[in-house]
């Protein structure tokens, strides 16, 4: 589907084309943010956290730079056909096409009010949050109060500069009103292939998304994960050369464990949360070591685990033959 962006002797730029510029130029700079703090992964959290509005400010600086200084579109504009026009220096009934670029004063002023000023608004606001809700009437506290009722004042003001937008398609930001930068039309005519896919894979995934929201719930996983269990290769059992247990038989910890628990009847050790966990969660889950159902547990102390060889004769020698037979005769299913 083709849709033209600009009809033949058209004054007006299309107000939607001027609001998806915006909003393109936010999300390209959101991504670029998230790929460069990639790059400081292996940094401190709190030293990247600290300074994020110069990691901002490098961007916007960055895409400045190379856009409305070099006299080319921003990112979001560019994808639009858009472009910044210094709207002073043409007649006031001019066409949204054509026009001069932005004189060097314009330039600068913007990356004055889009660079700078915001990077200088994020910085005092860090400083200003950091002691102004104390309550304790410094000048922290007084900046801090200063700061919201500015910002107020600038989204009332902003507020009626998006209702005038809205009237006149002019100057969607308080910037562009205020050094005369409008976005116009690089051509007259730019086709705009409108592109389905993106939403098509939307569709399809909230669908499916759905589906299985209703249809998991209705099957037994466990059973599921056990079935599929019996028909993989079985791994060998955790344990060292001399054929002795000496990793939990759940999660792979060394001995010696914190809270060792048997899992009886085969006996052999995990940690206490990690069986206790699975034969919450599954009523006939079986031994991660040998793979037989494990029908009781029971605790040990550290001490009986540190040697303990794999299998019955070792692990469960430790367990007083009354407690096994209590477990095994009267819990038929895991320990409660």
């Amino acid at each position: 589907m083709v849709r033209l962006l600009a009809a033949p002797g058209s004054a007006d730029v299309m107000r939607s084309s001027q609001v998806d510029a915006s909003r393109l130029d936010e999300e390209l700079s959101l991504m670029l943010r998230e790929q460069f703090l990639g790059a400081f992964s292996l940094f401190p959290r709190g030293t990247v956290t600290a300074h994020l509005p110069e990691i901002q400010l490098a961007l916007d600086a960055l895409i400045f730079y190379l856009s409305v200084w070099k006299d080319a579109p921003l990112p979001g504009m560019a994808l639009m056909n858009l472009r910044f026009r210094d709207e002073r220096a043409v007649p006031h009934s001019a066409s949204g096409v054509g026009g001069p670029g932005l004189a060097r004063s314009q330039k600068a002023m913007y990356g004055l009010g889009a660079v700078l000023l915001r990077y200088a608004w994020a910085r005092a606001g860090h400083a200003a949050a950091s002691g102004g809700s104390d309550g304790d009437g410094g000048w922290r506290a007084t900046a801090w109060q200063v700061m919201r009722r500015a910002e107020t004042a600038y989204r009332l003001a902003a507020l009626v500069n998006a209702i005038a937008f809205l009237r006149a398609g002019k100057y969607r930001t308080l910037l562009e009103r205020l050094i005369g930068a409008r976005p116009v039309y690089v051509q007259t005519h730019a086709p705009r292939a409108i592109s389905y896919e993106y939403l098509n894979r939307q569709l399809v995934w909230g669908e499916l998304s759905e589906l299985l929201l209703f249809v998991l719930p209705l099957f037994n996983l466990a059973s599921v994960k056990r079935s599929l269990r019996r028909l993989l290769p079985q791994p060998a059992a955790r344990g060292g050369a001399s054929g002795r247990q000496t990793a939990c038989g759940t999660c792979g910890a060394a001995f010696p464990l914190l809270t060792p628990a048997a899992a009886l009847p085969c006996g052999h050790v995990h940690c206490y949360y990690c069986l206790r966990a699975r034969t919450q969660a599954d009523a006939l889950c079986e031994c991660g070591v040998c793979g037989r159902r494990v029908q009781a547990l029971c605790r040990l102390g550290r001490g009986q685990v540190a040697t303990a060889p794999a299998g019955l004769g070792g692990v469960t020698k430790a367990i007083p033959t009354g407690m096994q037979s209590a477990l095994l005769a009267g819990l038929p299913g895991p320990l409660r």
